[in-house]
């Protein structure tokens, strides 16, 4: 058997040390800063805005029961949403960074283990509240939970955050298909090639809603803003885009080839910013200007221009990269636990007696904690174990084809 599938057991400290850029790989610590920050945005964004506006039934809005409303506070919460869309960017440099290398299969496992233990969790943690508070039927939310751990494209799933998780599952497709193709240096072409498409597309959206063209029996605007545009990566590829040339540009330095690619995607991604904006409650109902949050993203895609040259060459300690890292890892089941589990710790700081906004605070307070603690020692441990077993369900396979090859 192939030396290379053989699975030994390892301590979960030298797994970390290991498995994780922490030790074995720079990152960029400014895009592990980064993570936390979008991650909060999208929290508070939920807890002081989606309790106005959101009023489906198994949703942040029947957790709250109207007990949650904030509305001085839209203007700074209601644009919370672009954090998924740093999230994109930041996942674009990461799966670049670990497609070189690396075999399919190891980069199959890799993501799936990086993925699956923190959504059983939190997806189970949100069932189990949801079955105790949601007027939703039980076999819905059965239902909706399945949907959740095989990430079904369609929901609607246990928590309405899931729906990243598909596309991001797309994005990590594509990506797998080029390494078994043992193509990976044709990502960044493949990825201009896509800026291309999506130039065009968002022209035609532009030139039908404000210049009045119209293809007859197609909206483009309509296409703009529905969900199959975003999990095909229609409207969101631009921004794993931009994170796939940052990561060239830290390996290679700036060039005004990759500024050009770089400009484009920051071009693309702020034309489906802005469409995504128009059509928020916020802008429509509250009056909100939607160029608030193409602002605010672009102050974050500015942050990693400028970190990427600096960190390309003064590489920062080991200890902050250290705790860089760590930060970042917390990113992950923060948002997983924020929008179900997370709100009914707030609701139930509120139902024993502290004020909204001090049970909002105490919330985030909890989830941060248990979010800390379930990437420090929690997930390791199941991502070990899950690494494990699916290296020795796969050994027999891939000791197979290593044997074909040799004859």
């Amino acid at each position: 058997m192939n030396e290379r599938v053989i699975v030994e057991y390892i301590s979960v400290d030298k797994y970390i040390n290991e498995q994780n850029p922490r030790i074995s790989r720079k990152s960029v610590v400014t895009f592990d800063i980064l993570r936390l920050i979008a991650a909060i945005l999208v929290v508070f964004h939920h807890y002081l805005y989606s309790g106005i506006v959101d009023h489906y039934k198994g949703g942040i809005g029947e957790i709250f029961a109207g007990n949650f409303m904030f509305p001085d506070l839209i203007p700074y919460s209601w644009w919370g949403w672009i954090g998924v869309y740093i999230f994109f960017v930041i996942s674009g440099f990461v799966i670049a960074m670990s497609a070189q290398g690396k075999s399919a299969t190891d980069f199959a496992i890799g993501r799936f283990v990086r993925i699956y233990p923190a959504l059983f969790v939190f997806a189970t943690l949100a069932f189990v509240v949801l079955a105790a508070v949601s007027s939703v039927s039980g076999a819905d939310l059965l239902w909706a939970w399945l949907r959740a751990l095989t990430l079904v494209p369609r929901g609607p799933w246990i928590d309405g955050a899931i729906w990243t998780l598909t596309i991001e599952v797309l994005f990590y497709a594509l990506i797998f298909m080029l390494i078994v193709a043992n193509k990976q240096k044709l990502i960044t072409t493949c990825t201009n090639a896509y800026l291309m498409l999506a130039a065009v597309f968002w022209l035609a959206v532009f030139a039908e809603r404000y210049a009045g063209y119209h293809i007859v029996g197609l909206s483009f605007s309509q296409i703009a803003s529905s969900y199959p545009a975003k999990f095909f990566l229609l409207t969101t590829g631009s921004f794993f885009a931009l994170g796939i040339h940052l990561y060239e540009a830290y390996l290679k330095g700036y060039n005004v080839r990759r500024l050009f690619s770089i400009g484009a995607s920051i071009a693309i991604s702020v034309a489906a910013l802005h469409a995504f904006a128009i059509s928020s409650p916020a802008v429509t109902q509250f009056g909100q200007s939607p160029f608030v949050p193409v602002i605010a993203w672009l102050v974050a895609v500015a942050a990693c221009l400028v970190a990427i040259p600096i960190e390309r060459r003064h590489t920062p300690a080991k200890v902050y990269r250290q705790f860089g890292r760590r930060l970042g890892l917390i990113t992950y089941p923060l948002y997983l636990i924020n929008q179900i589990t997370g709100a009914f710790l707030a609701y139930t700081l509120f139902k024993i007696g502290l004020p909204p906004f001090a049970a909002v605070i105490g919330g985030v307070g909890l989830i941060l904690v248990i979010s800390w603690l379930f990437a420090e020692f929690v997930e390791p441990v199941l991502r070990l174990n899950l690494e494990k077993a699916c290296r020795l369900a796969v050994s027999p396979l891939t000791a197979e084809i290593a044997a074909r090859g040799e004859t």
